[in-house]
């Protein structure tokens, strides 16, 4: 809490707004998910690995295959390591 209300307003902002969009996403709710992550990352410039992710995978439910990739490559650059994102790539048949 004490890190969030330090956080410059917009960054803040994008932060809920990426929180909002992960609930809708883990309760099947991709329409608004993708329109709070688009808000979230375009709109405040969130750079949060998470956000990219989570957009990836709300895109590919939506059958946005081209999308969902680039996006997940996007959490990738952001953090190398981050293994849900490598094991999507691996099951959506693209390299690193």
């Amino acid at each position: 809490l004490e890190k969030a209300l330090t956080m410059p307003e917009n960054k803040r902002i994008g932060v809920n707004y990426g929180s909002l969009a992960t609930a809708q996403l883990n309760t099947n709710r991709t329409e608004g998910a993708l329109k709070n992550f688009n808000i979230a990352i375009d709109q405040y410039g969130s750079q949060n690995p998470e956000h990219f992710y989570n957009r990836g995978v709300t895109h590919h439910k939506l059958g946005h295959l081209e999308a969902a990739i680039i996006d997940i490559k996007r959490c990738l650059q952001l953090k190398p390591d981050h293994p849900q994102a490598t094991q999507a790539l691996s099951l959506l048949g693209v390299k690193r």
